[in-house]
C-alpha cells in the first residue's frame, strides 16, 4: 500500500488587540517548543537592507520583543540570539545597529550574531541536492532551537520570500548573488542544510509588487502564519498572496527533498477570509526566469 503523507499543521492567526496574543496562540495552535533551563534558541531575523520595519522588508522589532517575551515563559535562563549574515550589498552589524535590533538585544537582554564571522561546520548533501556540501554557522546548527522569523513578502526573482527564503539568508557567505541563476535550488539546499524547528511568517505589514523584498509596497494583512514545516508554511503563505504553490521553484525543490511537504492543516482563520491578491507583474518574473537561465 502506498504511505500516506500526513498534513502539517499550518497557524494561520489575525493580529488583535497585541501582537504578544497573537504570536503566543501562533505556538498554542501547533506545537509550542518543549524546551529546558539553559536550552540555546536562534531567532534568523529578515534584515535585507536599511529600511525600517514599517516598509515590510524588514523584521518587525515589535513581533521580535513578543516572541522573546513568549520564549521566556516557556524556561528559565534561556540562550535568546538574534541571527542575521552579511547579504553582498549589506553587512548584519551594521543591520543590527541601523535598524535597533543591537540596542534591543542590550536592553532584553539577548544576543546578537553575526552568521557570516560565526566558526562554520560543513554540512554534506546528497542527491537531489543542487550543492555537495554547505559549510553553514555552528551556533545556527548546536542551538537547542531554531526559528525563522520570516516576513511575508513577494519577490522579483522567486515570486515569494517567506520561511523557505528566509533560511537562504542563513548562508554565511557574502556573495549569496552569485546563486541567483540557481536560487530555487539553493534556498532548498540551505533548508537541508539547516531546517528550522520552526517558522513565523510575519505580515502584518507585508510587501508586494516585482520591486520585493525590500523595495515594494507595503501591504498592511495584520497576519501571522506559522508552523513546524517550512514547506507547508510556504504554500499556505503563497496561497494568501494569491499565487499557486506549485509556481514557486523553491517549494517544490524543497518538498522534492523532504524538507516538508505541500499537504497542511489550517488551524486558526480559514483561508478563504484571508485569501489576499497581491501586486505582482507575473511577465517581469518571466523576463527574469529568462535571463537567469541564458547567464547559467
Amino acid at each position: 500500500m502506498p504511505l500516506t503523507v500526513q498534513s502539517s499543521r499550518v497557524a494561520t492567526v489575525r493580529v488583535g488587540d497585541t501582537i504578544r496574543d497573537a504570536v503566543e496562540r501562533i505556538f498554542t495552535l501547533t506545537n509550542p517548543p518543549n524546551l529546558e533551563k539553559g536550552d540555546s534558541v536562534t531567532i534568523k531575523l529578515n534584515l535585507c537592507f536599511f529600511r525600517p520595519y514599517e516598509t515590510g522588508a524588514t523584521t518587525d522589532p515589535r513581533v521580535l520583543e513578543a516572541l522573546i517575551q513568549y520564549l521566556r515563559t516557556l524556561a528559565e535562563n534561556i540562550d535568546i540570539i538574534l541571527v542575521e549574515s552579511d547579504a553582498t550589498s549589506a553587512r548584519a552589524d551594521l543591520l543590527f545597529k541601523w535598524l535597533g535590533f543591537s540596542d534591543m538585544a542590550h536592553r532584553l537582554g539577548v544576543r546578537v550574531v553575526n552568521l557570516s564571522n560565526d566558526k562554520r561546520i560543513k554540512v554534506p548533501l546528497l542527491p537531489p541536492c543542487y550543492l555537495k556540501a554547505l559549510w553553514m554557522p555552528k551556533t545556527l546548527l548546536e542551538a537547542d532551537y531554531s526559528i525563522s522569523l520570516a516576513k511575508l513578502k513577494t519577490h522579483g526573482l522567486t515570486k515569494i520570500t517567506c520561511a523557505l527564503k528566509n533560511q537562504f539568508g542563513s548562508i554565511p557567505y557574502r556573495g549569496k548573488s552569485k546563486w541567483h541563476p540557481v536560487l530555487d535550488q539553493v534556498i532548498a539546499d540551505a533548508n537541508v542544510a539547516a531546517r528550522p524547528s520552526f517558522s513565523i511568517v510575519d505580515g502584518i505589514i507585508a510587501m508586494e509588487g516585482v520591486d520585493g523584498p525590500d523595495m515594494g509596497k507595503p501591504r498592511i494583512t495584520n497576519l501571522l502564519v506559522g508552523g513546524e514545516d517550512p514547506v507547508a508554511v510556504d504554500t499556505v503563505c503563497a496561497r494568501i498572496m494569491g499565487f499557486n504553490p506549485d509556481s514557486i521553484g523553491h517549494i517544490r525543490e524543497s518538498e522534492r527533498r523532504g524538507v516538508g511537504h505541500q499537504r497542511y492543516e489550517i488551524v486558526g482563520e480559514q483561508l478563504s477570509d484571508i485569501r489576499e491578491k497581491f501586486d505582482y507583474n507575473a511577465f517581469y518574473h518571466t523576463v527574469e526566469t529568462v535571463i537567469r537561465k541564458i547567464r547559467k
